[in-house]
C-alpha cells in the first residue's frame, strides 16, 4: 500500500520570472530511504519576450515523483521587493489557478517555519519577499506533473541597461539537478549587448531583434541566472554595474561599452599576417595556420589590405604587399606552396612586418604574429623587444597593434607577452594544435571592424583605482568592452573616452552614478579580483620577481580564494637562456607556457564559470571548505562565539545581523566574521538561547 507524503511545492519568482521546486511538508517525518528533496525537476523551459521595459514570460516545468509515496502540496511564489508582476496565472494539467498573496511578515513566518522544521537554511535568503501561495492536487508515485506559468512584468532599468534576474539556483537546493533546461529570450529594439556574469549565452543579434539562448542538461545551478541588456544609443550603448556593500569601504564597478554591430564609417585596416614556417611547424600546425589565413583573406573588408610574411631563417612576402580581396586567388596559389623548413628568425620577421606597416597607405595597421618556437637565428629576446619598441613608435603613437599567437609549449611567453603588452595587442596561447584555426579566426572577427583606435579611458569626479584592463587595444563594431575597477567614495562620476578615427581625435563623455552603498551585484568584485590578479602576475612573468606585487597577489588570493597562477604552476623565476646565433636554445618549462596561457585567459575573463567544490564567493565574502566548515577568509580563531545550528540563538542572529541571512544558505557549519565578531555556526554544539548570545555579544 502506497504511503501518503505531504509536501510543499516551492516556486521562486524573482526580478523577472518564476522557477520551481518541490520540498517536503514540514510536518512529515521522512523515511530513511527517501531523500530530503524527493521530487525531481526533469524539464524546465522558459520563453520570454521583451518590448521596451515590459517582459511577457511563459514557463513550463515538468516534475516527477520517483518515490513510493504520494505527494500533495502547496505551490509557493516568493516575490521580491519592487517586482511589479501583472497578469499572473498558473496552469496545472490544463486548469487555470489564482494564488493567494501573503504579506512579507506572513511570508517570513512561513520561511522560518520551513527552515526550522526541515533543518535546511537554503530558503533563508528569500526572507523579505512577499509570497503567492496555491494548493494543488497530489502527485502519485512515478507520476509526472506539468506546470505552466504566464505573466507580464515591468523590468528594472539603470541608465540604458535592463537587468533580468532569474533565481535558477533554487532548483539546486539539496544539490538536486535539473534534467533539461532551455531559457530563450527574444528582445525587440536596438540591442547592443546581452551579457550574463555566470552563464554562457548564445546570442544572435540583428537590426531590430536579438535572441539569446541558454541550454544545459543534468545541471546543478550554483548561481542565479542574471542577464544585462544594453540598449542602443548613437554609436554605442553603455552599461554600468556596481557593488559596494559597506558605505565606509571601497566599491567595485563594471563599465560596458557596447558599440553597434555595424558602422558605415568603420575604419579600413592593413593586416600583416606573419607566419612561422620553420621545420617544427610541419603538419597540423601549418595546415591550421593556412586555413586561418584563408579565413582572414576571404573576410577582408572592401577597403582593407592584407600582406603575408612567411619566415624560417629567411623572410619572404607571400604574393605581393597590400593585397585586396581581388588578389585572393593569387594568395591561395602561393599559400599552397608553403612548406615547413628551416630555423626561426623572429626578429627579422617582425622588422619586415613593421617596415611594411610604415609604407602602408592606411592609418590602421594590425600585425598578427604566429610562432611555435624560440628565436634561433638573428636577434635574441631582449634585442627583439628593443627593436620593436624603436620601430613601432611614431609621433602619433603606435605604428601597429601586435597580436601574437604562441603555438605549443616551446615558445617564449616573456617575449610574446611583452610584444603584446607594449604594442597594444593581446597574446594567445594554443597548446592543442587542432584549435589553432578557430583561435586565429575568432581574433580576426573581433578586430575586423575598428571604430576607434588609440583609445584612452579616464575617470573624473570620483576617485578610481586599479582599473583593468590597463590599456584598451581599440573599440570594434559589435564587440563589447568591459572595464573593471575600484572606487573609493560614491558620487557622480564622468567617464571620458578618447580615441582616433583615422588621424582625427574624438572625445566622448558620459556621467554615471557611483552609489555610496549597493549590495546587489557581488560578482563585479570577484571578476575584478580575477582580472587584477592576472594583471599583477603578468607583471611578474614579464619583468621578474617583485616583492610588493607578490604580497598583493597573496593578499588577493587569500581574500577571494583564487589560486595564484604562478604559484600553482610552480614557475621557476629564472630567465630563458639563449646560446649563440644558430644554436638551439634551452626551451622554457612547459609550466611557463601554461601559466602564460592561464594569465592571458584571466585577463579577459567576463564571468564566473568555475565550479569548485571547496570554495564559494558570496555577497562580498570568500568561503573555503575546511574540515566540514565553510570558513570566511576574514575569520579569526580568537574570541570566537559559537552558536548551535537551528537554535533560538541561531534565529536571533538573523535579527541582530540582517546581512547574516546572505551567508546562512551555505549550510550547517559556518565560520564567519561580521561587524568585528568571529561567529561559528555548529550543528553539534554552541549557544542555544537568546540571553546567553546577547551576553556574549555584549548587548
Amino acid at each position: 500500500m502506497k504511503k501518503l507524503l505531504s509536501a510543499f511545492l516551492l516556486l521562486i519568482a524573482s526580478i523577472i520570472f518564476s522557477d520551481g521546486m518541490i520540498i517536503p511538508d514540514v510536518y512529515w517525518h521522512r523515511p530513511p530511504d527517501v531523500p530530503t528533496y524527493p521530487i525531481r525537476l526533469v524539464e524546465h523551459e522558459v520563453r520570454m519576450e521583451i518590448k521596451g521595459d515590459i517582459l511577457v514570460a511563459e514557463i513550463k516545468e515538468v516534475f516527477e515523483n520517483p518515490t513510493d509515496y504520494t505527494v500533495e502540496g502547496v505551490y509557493v511564489f516568493p516575490t521580491p521587493k519592487g517586482a511589479l508582476i501583472k497578469d499572473f496565472r498558473m496552469i496545472v494539467d490544463g486548469r487555470v489557478y489564482e494564488g493567494k498573496i501573503l504579506s512579507k511578515d506572513e511570508a517570513r513566518r512561513r520561511y522560518i517555519e520551513y527552515v526550522s522544521k526541515l533543518r535546511d537554511p537554503a530558503l533563508l535568503e528569500y526572507i523579505g519577499f512577499e509570497m503567492i501561495q496555491l494548493k494543488i492536487a497530489p502527485l502519485r508515485p512515478g507520476e509526472r506533473r506539468t506546470i505552466e506559468i504566464k505573466y507580464s512584468q515591468v523590468l528594472g532599468r539603470r541608465e540604458n541597461t535592463l537587468k533580468l534576474l532569474y533565481p535558477l539556483k533554487i532548483n539546486s537546493v539539496g544539490k538536486n539537478r535539473i534534467g533539461r533546461i532551455h531559457i530563450r529570450g527574444v528582445i525587440h529594439g536596438d540591442v547592443l549587448d546581452v551579457y550574463s556574469p555566470f552563464y554562457e549565452l548564445r546570442v544572435d543579434r540583428k537590426a531590430d531583434e536579438t535572441v539569446f539562448d541558454f541550454k544545459d542538461e543534468n545541471m546543478v545551478a550554483e548561481k542565479d541566472f542574471i542577464v544585462y541588456i544594453t540598449m542602443g544609443e548613437k554609436w554605442a550603448g553603455f552599461g554600468f554595474e556596481t557593488y559596494k556593500p559597506f558605505p565606509d569601504e571601497p566599491g567595485y564597478f563594471m563599465l560596458t561599452i557596447a558599440p553597434r554591430l555595424t558602422f558605415s564609417e568603420a575604419l579600413d585596416k592593413h593586416v600583416v599576417f606573419v607566419l612561422d614556417k620553420s621545420g617544427s611547424m610541419e603538419g597540423t600546425k601549418l595546415n591550421q595556420a593556412k586555413e586561418a589565413l584563408k579565413y582572414i583573406a576571404e573576410n577582408l573588408g572592401e577597403g582593407d589590405l592584407l600582406t603575408v610574411v612567411v619566415f624560417d631563417s629567411l623572410i619572404k612576402i607571400l604574393g605581393k604587399p597590400f593585397m585586396t580581396k581581388k588578389d585572393l586567388p593569387t594568395l591561395l596559389e602561393s599559400l599552397e606552396r608553403v612548406v615547413a623548413d628551416g630555423s626561426t628568425n623572429i626578429g627579422g620577421a617582425l622588422r619586415k612586418a613593421l617596415y611594411l606597416c610604415s609604407k602602408s597607405p592606411l592609418k590602421v595597421n594590425y600585425i598578427i604574429f604566429l610562432t611555435d618556437g624560440l628565436p634561433t637565428v638573428g636577434l635574441e629576446r631582449d634585442e627583439i623587444i628593443d627593436m620593436v619598441r624603436k620601430l613601432n613608435r611614431t609621433k602619433e603613437g603606435l605604428l601597429a597593434n601586435i597580436f601574437v599567437f604562441g603555438v605549443g609549449e616551446d615558445v617564449d611567453p616573456v617575449l610574446l607577452d611583452t610584444l603584446a603588452e607594449e604594442n597594444g595587442g593581446i597574446s594567445k596561447y594554443v597548446i592543442r594544435e587542432a584549435t589553432l584555426e578557430e583561435a586565429i579566426s575568432t581574433l580576426y572577427r573581433t578586430i575586423s571592424s575598428p571604430v576607434l583606435t588609440d583609445v584612452k579611458i579616464s575617470f573624473e569626479g570620483v576617485e578610481v583605482e586599479k582599473v583593468v584592463p590597463f590599456k584598451i587595444t581599440g573599440i570594434f563594431a559589435g564587440v563589447p568592452v568591459r572595464i573593471f575597477g575600484k572606487y573609493i567614495t560614491g558620487g557622480i562620476g564622468r567617464v571620458k573616452i578618447e580615441g582616433k578615427k583615422e588621424n582625427t581625435g574624438v572625445t566622448y563623455e558620459y556621467s554615471f552614478k557611483f552609489p555610496k552603498q549597493d549590495d546587489d551585484d557581488d560578482y563585479v568584485e570577484y571578476v575584478w579580483a580575477r582580472r587584477y590578479m592576472a594583471y599583477l602576475e603578468r607583471r611578474i612573468l614579464i619583468y621578474g620577481p617583485n616583492e610588493e606585487l607578490k604580497r598583493e597577489i597573496e593578499r588577493l588570493s587569500k581574500k577571494y580564494g583564487i589560486p595564484s597562477i604562478l604559484t600553482s604552476l610552480l614557475i621557476e623565476e629564472q630567465p630563458i637562456q639563449y646560446r649563440g646565433v644558430g644554436a638551439p636554445p634551452s626551451a622554457p618549462a612547459p609550466t611557463s607556457v601554461k601559466a602564460a596561457k592561464k594569465i592571458s585567459e584571466s585577463l579577459e575573463v567576463e564571468r564566473i564559470t568555475e565550479k569548485t567544490m571547496d570554495r564559494k564567493f558570496l555577497a562580498g565574502k570568500t568561503f573555503v571548505l575546511k574540515d566540514d566548515f565553510w570558513v570566511d577568509t576574514e575569520f579569526e580563531e580568537n574570541e570566537v562565539i559559537k552558536v548551535l545550528y537551528m537554535s533560538k540563538a541561531y534565529f536571533k542572529l538573523m535579527e541582530l545581523f540582517p546581512e547574516f541571512l546572505k551567508y546562512l544558505s551555505l549550510g550547517k557549519n559556518i565560520k564567519i566574521r561580521i561587524d568585528g565578531y568571529n561567529l561559528v555556526i555548529d550543528e553539534n554544539e554552541g549557544i542555544s538561547n537568546e540571553e546567553e548570545l546577547l551576553e556574549k555579544l555584549g548587548m
